[in-house]
């Protein structure tokens, strides 16, 4: 089915006809000749839009609104180009910045680790001079005597002091409770 234009489906009926009758029907509503307070409750209030009055514009008119529509197509293209460059360099920064991070990161990491593995060096090292200071000690033969030790008798060996007795507990001392400040308010 072809779409037809809305001048095309409506060539019987003229503008002007229309706006009579709406005229006509405002006219019926407007009038108090009918009392009847149930129908105008009824039937909603129809307000009649004016049509605009088209502006008229002389060509000179046109062609500067054009010129100015295109100073103002062209600013904003350079302004969205500006926009779209800086956010490129601030993605690039934060990038760099990222690549940066992570770089130090794995730095520290290989520093940690070297780290590491030198102090892990260092540790069996010392274990190894510890065998071998262990292994010189224990080789030498020792000489042991079946000599008797002396004896000591009790009474030579003092007896410790007694401990002090404890302290007594010191007696708790009571702080008074901090009062509240009083506000007072006083009416006028």
């Amino acid at each position: 089915m072809v779409k037809k234009k809305q001048s095309e489906l409506f060539e019987d009926i003229k503008e002007e006809e229309v706006q009579e009758e709406l005229k006509k029907e405002v006219s019926k509503e407007l009038s108090p000749e009918e009392p009847d307070d149930n129908k105008s409750d009824l039937t909603p209030e129809v307000k009649i839009k004016k049509p605009r009055k088209k502006r008229v514009i002389s060509e000179a008119q046109k062609e500067v609104l054009r010129n100015n529509l295109k100073r103002g197509r062209e600013t904003a293209l350079k302004n969205r180009q500006r926009k779209a460059q800086l956010n490129k360099i601030k993605k690039k920064k934060d990038l760099d910045d990222q690549e940066e991070l992570i770089l130090n990161d794995l730095q520290s990491r290989k520093q940690a680790s070297k780290q590491r593995s030198e102090l892990e060096q260092e540790i069996t090292d010392l274990k190894n001079k510890l065998k071998s200071k262990v292994t010189v000690e224990t080789n030498p033969k020792l000489e042991i005597s079946n000599e008797k030790l002396p004896e000591i008798k009790e009474e030579e060996i003092e007896a410790y002091p007694e401990s002090p007795p404890p302290a007594p507990k010191p007696k708790p001392i009571t702080i008074p409770k901090r009062r509240k400040a009083k506000r007072f308010i006083l009416n006028y």
